[in-house]
């Protein structure tokens, strides 16, 4: 090889000064001139950076031209790559090391190539395009490795992502992808797009992971796929980025402590089950600002949580365009053995689909401040909550949402011990489902009727006993059959200062009503209230004086109320 001219250049990064010759590997002097881009040129430059003298770093300069490497390259730290009409065809994988500036490249992988890894600390990959990658061996395909603290990866362009050949085993890395695989470091990732991943399995523009930390604590107790561990915590901000999703999802997050702030999806072929963000095992995740616009046929999961302490979801903003997939069990967001979970003031305008939030083992859920906008035909559930005796939610609270819906929809509270739901507005039918609940608090919400006779209905699936319910201060607009239906025995439920704007009996408490205490506070019509046979007469409760029983016994049907001591007629006479 020609020998090698270098313009020496010295630059002062942190505290140490690091020197870095200029090599310009368009040159004739470089020896990778008049070699065809087909042709191996591997070796001539792993000879050029083996000869960047011992104890320097380097600016390797690429200029109007096309290279192939079809073989591994690992680059010394502090040498950086930058590119102007630049195009590496690739075969190997590139390993750039400390303080590396990789900037400027087209990097053509070919469909059968390794990938770009970030391995040392404070580099920065900008302005490149990442084209044509699948891996060449077995595995997953992993574009951009990012394993080094400190790492920028900057407006760059990701098109074209497949993995490698499907072998039907679910599960494994092979039929797997990833664009940005950021592997235990600190990072920030900005200002990319991402367009065209495919993927047999699991499949994700950005995958970061974390190393895996002993957690005996709720819920990391949980056993799912991961039990008594989660992923550390990272300072990782994928921000302002544009995704285009063909068929899997866009982020997955495996690691504590990642922001993603103002990116923006579009949401196209998509499988329901990828999610568009996932996230796992992980503490405080914060994702914000996001506009999701959504042309899929089938509508998809925006979010998926699974086992997660402290994951907020806010002033983000859903579009749903189109969406054919009517009668669907769908969820947009998902929720799985999650604490600390704050969903608020985001904006939702969802098509066919059949649940704006479900839920499952959770504690210390906020759904505040979401406007909401149902179209389409089907019937569907604001939240919703499957029914199995194994579940169990702790402090559920739904605030100063705005809903309206073309058709009905319910709003499932099940399984859950304490919380409020108040300053709900929704502007079409709407159900409460109050299902084996205790200790929460209906007040102040406006409700309209729809095609269900009730406004509010409470009842006990499994027997976990219903008490502590208050439905105080809420306007319900429609005729209603029963405004409140208590389908099963309750204790210390109090029904107060409720506006009914239509026809309807207030309260309805089921003949099987035998340990009620129910309180009346004026300021509500009462129609129907506790009744039963005389035998069955509320007994060894608390109850407030005044509280109204009525006799159905076939030789004496009439109120009775209790004095404090006793049940007593209109006539003042004891009732024994």
């Amino acid at each position: 090889m020609k020998s090698i001219a270098y313009e020496i250049m010295v630059y002062t990064e942190h505290s140490s000064d690091i020197v870095r010759v200029n090599i310009n590997l368009s040159s004739p002097g470089s020896g990778l001139q008049g070699v065809t881009p087909t042709g191996d040129q591997t070796a001539i430059l792993q000879q050029i950076i083996n000869s960047i003298p011992n104890g320097y770093g380097a600016n390797l300069h690429l200029m109007d031209m096309t290279i192939t490497v079809n073989r591994d390259i690992n680059f010394p730290n502090y040498v950086n790559l930058v590119g102007r009409n630049a195009k590496i065809i690739m075969g190997g994988t590139l390993s750039f090391g400390e303080r590396a500036i990789v900037e400027g490249i087209e990097f053509d992988g070919n469909m059968n190539c390794g990938g770009i890894l970030a391995v040392g600390n404070d580099s920065i990959i900008f302005n490149n395009k990442f084209k044509n990658f699948k891996s060449r061996t077995a595995g997953s395909t992993v574009v951009l490795a990012v394993s080094g603290d400190g790492t920028l990866v900057d407006n760059n362009l990701f098109d074209t992502i497949e993995p490698y050949s499907e072998n039907s085993i679910i599960g494994d890395a092979i039929g797997a992808s990833r664009a940005i695989y950021c592997l235990d470091a600190d990072c920030i990732i900005t200002h990319n797009t991402f367009k065209n991943m495919k993927g047999y399995e699991d499949g994700d523009y950005i995958h970061v992971q974390n190393t895996l930390n002993e957690a005996v604590y709720w819920p990391f107790t949980e056993s799912l796929d991961i039990m008594n561990r989660k992923f550390s915590e990272k300072e990782v901000k994928i921000e302002s980025n544009t995704f285009y999703q063909d068929s899997k999802s866009n982020i997955k997050v495996q690691g504590s402590g990642v922001t993603i702030k103002s990116n923006k999806f579009y949401v196209q072929n998509t499988q329901y089950g990828s999610g568009v963000m996932r996230v796992q095992n992980s503490e405080n995740v914060a994702i914000s600002n996001n506009e999701i616009i959504v042309s899929a046929v089938v509508p998809p999961m925006v979010l998926l949580a699974e086992i997660v302490n402290g994951v907020t979801f806010s002033n983000n903003t859903v579009r749903m365009l189109s969406s054919s997939a009517v009668g669907n069990t769908h969820s947009l967001i998902n929720l799985s053995h999650v604490a600390e979970t704050d969903i608020r003031d985001n904006i939702i305008k969802i098509k066919n689909m059949n649940r704006f939030i479900s839920y499952k083992n959770v504690k210390n859920l906020s759904i505040e401040r979401n406007t909401v906008n149902c179209m389409g035909n089907d019937v569907g559930f604001f939240t919703y909550c499957p029914i199995s005796t194994t579940l169990q939610n702790e402090e559920v609270s739904i605030l100063g949402n705005k809903c309206k819906s073309v058709s009905d929809l319910s709003l499932q509270y099940t399984y859950i011990n304490g919380g409020v739901i108040r300053d709900n507005v929704f502007q079409s039918g709407v159900t409460f489902y109050g299902l084996s609940s205790k200790n929460y608090k209906i007040s102040n919400n406006s409700l309209k009727k729809g095609a269900d006779l009730r406004a509010v209905y409470i009842d006990d699936t499994v027997s976990t006993g219903i008490t502590g319910i208050d439905i105080i201060g809420n306007t319900f607009d429609g005729a209603y059959t029963e405004y409140i239906k208590i389908n099963h025995p309750a204790l210390k439920v109090r029904v107060s200062q409720n506006t009914l704007l239509g026809s309807g009996n207030l309260l309805y408490v089921n003949a099987s009503q035998v340990k009620s205490e129910i309180t009346y506070v004026p300021g509500s019509k009462i129609v129907n209230f506790d009744f039963g046979l005389k035998a069955n007469r509320p007994q060894g409760y608390t109850l407030q004086i005044g509280h109204v029983f009525y006799l159905m016994d076939s030789e004496e049907r009439r109120p009775i109320f209790w004095n404090g001591t006793g049940w007593y007629d209109l006539k003042g006479t004891l009732v024994v």
